[in-house]
């Protein structure tokens, strides 16, 4: 038994539905609020950054990255790798964005309009988002230098991280 133990007054795993839906923004007197279909919407943004991420490891192979890559490789331009070059960065910054910007819920709770943004969350995923593309240009680089023309005629038709 722990010292000066004390139930908190509010825990997600003692919630029931109805205490859910009003956790993301349902008002049970008048039905869903903006808030709800923001959180919903981030919820279905991150499944499916998630589910993206996901289907571009098993294209490319749980093995193989510009860490580990094999003189014999064939360069993969099939499944999410035809939609854009960096799959698992597109992957990465829309699981962020839906994560931590546009769910305010999770995060804040009040479910205000000064919320919906937060200046810091912003920033935060600005820095990350900056910081995948710089990868994704030095990855595009050593790409190039292992594959040559195959590689050059694939950059450009396909986007490097976000698809046209």
């Amino acid at each position: 038994m722990a010292v000066n133990s004390i139930k908190p007054a509010f825990s997600l795993t003692d919630m029931n539905f109805e205490y859910w839906l009003m956790y993301l923004g349902w008002n049970t007197a008048s039905g869903p609020e903006i808030m709800f279909w923001i959180n919903i919407m981030s919820i279905l943004g991150m499944l499916l950054s998630l589910a993206f991420g996901v289907w571009a490891i098993f294209v490319l192979g749980m093995r193989k990255s510009c860490m580990y890559r094999d003189l014999k490789d064939s360069l993969i331009t099939r499944g999410p790798y035809g939609i854009v070059r960096h799959p698992q960065f597109l992957s990465a910054i829309g699981i962020t964005f839906f994560s931590s910007v546009l769910f305010p819920a999770a995060q804040w709770g009040t479910g205000t309009i000064q919320t919906w943004i937060p200046a810091e969350a912003s920033a935060n995923w600005v820095m990350f988002t900056v910081a995948l593309w710089i990868l994704a240009i030095i990855e595009d680089r050593e790409l190039a230098l292992h594959f040559g023309e195959e590689y050059q005629a694939y950059a450009s038709r396909v986007p490097r991280i976000f698809p046209n």
